[in-house]
């Protein structure tokens, strides 16, 4: 039977080691226990001291000494109890465990394995202090018999239980490291739970409808350059700026002497007509007749870059004589200095 208590104690250290919560109850009670048949105990009180430890899913496993008050009985048990949760203040609960005992009365003198099985509640008094009330029956198997009875005590709850880990985005980050909560389902997300951004422009990628952007450069909410349009065109194999446009140069030159954080790309264009060579170099004319326009009105060349692209990135069919006129076009890039 030492053995038996050993193993017990064994099972039971490692799991009130747990350190899934830090919660904990003590408690004391009074019962009364009557033997089914057997003639070695008559009824019996005893009094009851236990010590339990909140394990998950309501569980509490619990460690108690018994001593009868009319027999020289001494008994110890380890138990689980299961409560229940319930939109009440009474708490419901069952129980089930194993233990050992010791009887030395009328010459009889033997200790046995027992089981133990019962139902009972709590109601609490304070958010430390509540009563319990357990129903039980023991099977005695040294005795071959079961025994039944009651106990009424009081418990003192301490410690606290560990937060619930939560993450309800379900993106792999917890709440409590989540700098980003309700990401989208699906997204990846970097180590803060925050949406992955790979070319760092503040738009997160499965939003970014232009990844790669280049560092600096100032985008939309669509992770896209924000873009001036200077309404700027030029006839068919021609780089000169047409006075008629100057106002909306004159417009973006204002707005980077008001804003001196920012830099600009300038970007020229053409039409489909003509080798791609011949497009580019064009192109890059179109850019520097806006590029020189804005350094004539005040703007320090620093900050300004300019550069032909050809017939790239058409915004309007190149197959009408319209889209033709509107892709020969200039446009600036805003950059943001750091």
């Amino acid at each position: 039977m030492l053995k038996k208590l050993l193993g017990l104690s064994v099972i039971t250290a490692s799991l009130f080691a747990l350190q899934i919560d830090n919660k904990w109850e003590v408690g004391a009670g009074l019962g009364y226990i009557n033997p089914e048949k057997t003639n070695k105990l008559s009824d019996y009180g005893l009094v009851n001291v236990r010590i339990g430890k909140y394990l998950p899913k309501n569980h509490i496993l619990r460690l108690e000494l018994e001593n009868g008050s009319s027999t020289d009985l001494t008994r110890a048990l380890i138990n689980v109890e299961h409560y229940f949760t319930i939109n009440s203040k009474v708490t419901p609960y069952a129980y089930l465990g194993v233990g050992e005992e010791w009887i030395n009365k009328n010459n009889y003198n033997k200790s046995g394995f027992v089981s133990d099985l019962g139902v009972g509640a709590k109601y609490p008094l304070t958010n430390k202090f509540n009563l319990f009330g357990e129903a039980r029956a023991l099977r005695n198997f040294h005795l071959n018999d079961n025994h039944y009875g009651v106990i009424a005590g009081i418990n003192y709850e301490f410690g606290e239980n560990k937060p619930k880990i939560v993450d309800s985005d379900n993106d792999g980050i917890d709440d409590n490291m989540d700098k980003c909560p309700n990401t989208p389902n699906g997204v990846k997300v970097d180590t803060n739970g925050c949406p992955i951004d790979s070319d760092h422009d503040g738009v997160a990628d499965y939003l970014d409808k232009c990844p790669n952007t280049p560092d600096g450069v100032v985008v939309d909410k669509t992770g896209c350059a924000v873009t001036f349009n200077f309404d700027v065109h030029f006839p068919t194999n021609s780089a000169k700026l047409n006075k008629a446009y100057m106002e909306k140069v004159i417009e973006f030159a204002n707005f980077l002497k008001e804003n001196p954080a920012y830099k600009a790309k300038i970007e020229g264009y053409t039409d489909n007509r003509g080798s791609k060579n011949y497009n580019i170099k064009l192109s890059e004319k179109r850019a520097k007749a806006v590029y020189d326009a804005l350094i004539n009105l005040g703007i320090n060349p620093e900050r300004l870059s300019y550069k032909g692209y050809g017939e790239a990135n058409p915004i309007a069919d190149n197959n009408t004589k319209e889209g033709r006129y509107i892709n020969r076009r200039v446009i600036a890039k805003l950059i943001l200095e750091k």
